[in-house]
């Protein structure tokens, strides 16, 4: 379970700007969007069930929408100490077993997810 209890952004909210690994270590920046039309940012964790549930349906959107011109990363927020499942090398698994067309990134000081 997350940490971190968040209320949420209104719609229309500037996002806060982010620069974090994917698990082979390469950074993704949210400044690098600047050309889409809209970004989803989905909080995720390998060992979600409801993640577990929505993996492929998150993958089929993703592919639909990017050609539209969204932008979406996956972000694990999650202490991979007492959560060995979402640790950088398990999420690397995830990424290769689902193709997931988004980055999946790895918030490990849990910076992002508070922001």
């Amino acid at each position: 379970m997350p940490t971190t209890v968040t209320s949420g952004m209104e719609l229309g909210a500037k996002a806060p700007e982010f620069a974090l690994p994917d698990p082979t270590g390469k950074i993704h920046k949210l400044a690098e969007t600047t050309q889409a039309k809209a970004f989803l940012v989905v909080f995720m964790c390998n060992h979600c069930p409801y993640v577990k549930h929505l993996k492929k349906a998150m993958v089929d959107f993703a592919n639909a929408y990017r050609p539209r011109g969204l932008a979406m990363f996956g972000i694990n927020s999650n202490n991979w100490l007492s959560h060995p499942d979402d640790s950088p090398a398990k999420m690397q698994v995830d990424i290769d077993q689902y193709r997931y067309p988004f980055p999946y990134l790895v918030d490990e000081s849990q910076e992002v997810a508070r922001a």
